[in-house]
């Protein structure tokens, strides 16, 4: 039994095929300058503050994020990923670190080092314009945050 060879697109074929999707590019981009209005720039989102809201969040969310906070004589020393890959960082009074994701933003500012812990100014901002909702929500305050040391590591098992 012979096959018939499989039928190749013919240049008609093709040209059509061409055709339908630069219609299909060209109506897509009227689409976006009509939506945009010529030019696609962000409204101004109505923005939203709040003060200490967010404040036990943020205690919460940096007591997670450090595994110590030390007052040392070159300032304030964190630890942070602990225990698998630990790094220290040494902060002194005034000095920002931030914390940003494609959506939200929290920038703290180390402010004074007391006897039982560290005090932080802390600013967060979420926009919700990637939602479809033209607004930014932001909240300020200032937070405590106690003394705490890296716990040993266990010992290991005996063999």
């Amino acid at each position: 039994m012979t096959m018939a060879p499989s039928p190749q697109p013919s240049s008609l074929t093709t040209s059509l095929f061409f055709d339908m999707y630069l219609k299909y590019l060209f109506t897509a981009g009227l689409l976006v300058i009509m939506i945009c209005g010529g030019g696609c720039r962000w409204a101004t989102p109505t923005t939203t503050s709040t003060s200490n809201v967010q404040a036990q969040w943020q205690i919460d969310s940096l007591n997670r994020r450090f595994a110590s906070i030390l007052q040392t004589s070159e300032g304030v020393a964190v630890v942070e990923g602990w225990p698998d890959n630990p790094t220290t960082s040494i902060l002194k009074i005034a000095e920002s670190f931030e914390d940003s994701d494609h959506h939200s933003r929290n920038r703290y500012t180390l402010l004074s080092s007391e006897d039982d812990g560290v005090v932080i100014h802390y600013v967060c901002s979420f926009d919700h314009r990637s939602f479809g909702q033209d607004r930014v929500e932001e909240d300020s305050g200032i937070i405590k945050l106690k003394w705490k040391r890296t716990p040993e590591p266990p010992p290991p098992p005996h063999s």
